[in-house]
């Protein structure tokens, strides 16, 4: 999957499996990473920053996975707010 251009890799249904196959690697920081540059390309996508986010902390990546987690609290308040 590795081999996959960016625009494949944000297919429904590619970055989850990658993600899964990272995960069961043990490779949280490659996940995280993924998400991130696909929420850095969308940076509307709430599930793109929420999942970045959360394989970034697994990978003990604090800053980054903050940095993220901030984006997914504000995409979340907007979706809230336009209700």
């Amino acid at each position: 999957m590795v081999g996959l251009s960016d625009a494949e890799k944000m297919q429904p249904g590619v970055l989850p499996l990658m993600a899964e196959c990272y995960g069961m690697l043990r490779r949280p920081g490659d996940a995280g990473e993924a998400y991130a540059r696909a929420s850095d390309v969308d940076s509307g996508n709430l599930e793109y920053a929420t999942q970045a986010a959360a394989w970034l902390e697994k990978a003990d990546r604090k800053d980054a996975a903050k940095r993220y987690a901030d984006r997914a609290k504000r995409l979340a308040d907007a979706a809230e707010a336009d209700k």
